[in-house]
């Protein structure tokens, strides 16, 4: 691993989920925001309950919670703390495990 490679590993539960799974737990969050423009960090922590990714959104000075938190995830035309679920997908969509074939589903 280069040291980008090894960065991400480290730092972002992506490359150990699924895509199919992250996307699911995506869409459950979508369900419990009452809206399919964002998702909420609150319902991430509820959904995305694998250690790693508790270990990861867990604190809000964790890096990935700072990610989530900032304006390149921000919703459009959503007040601070409404995550865009779209922007979510497409980095899983680089990081997450999977075929090609599974992540142009998701896409």
């Amino acid at each position: 691993m280069d040291r980008y490679q090894l960065f991400e590993y480290q730092n972002l539960p992506f490359q150990r989920t699924l895509i199919f799974v992250l996307e699911d737990n995506v869409k459950k969050c979508i369900e419990k925001s009452g809206s399919e423009n964002y998702i909420l960090l609150e319902h991430m922590r509820e959904e995305f309950d694998t250690p790693v990714w508790k270990g990861m959104i867990s604190n809000d000075d964790d890096f990935l919670v700072k990610l989530l938190l900032s304006d390149e995830f921000k919703a459009e035309d959503e007040p601070f703390g409404h995550i865009d679920p779209i922007a979510v997908l497409l980095l899983g969509i680089m990081l997450c495990g999977g075929s090609v074939g599974e992540k142009v589903q998701v896409y």
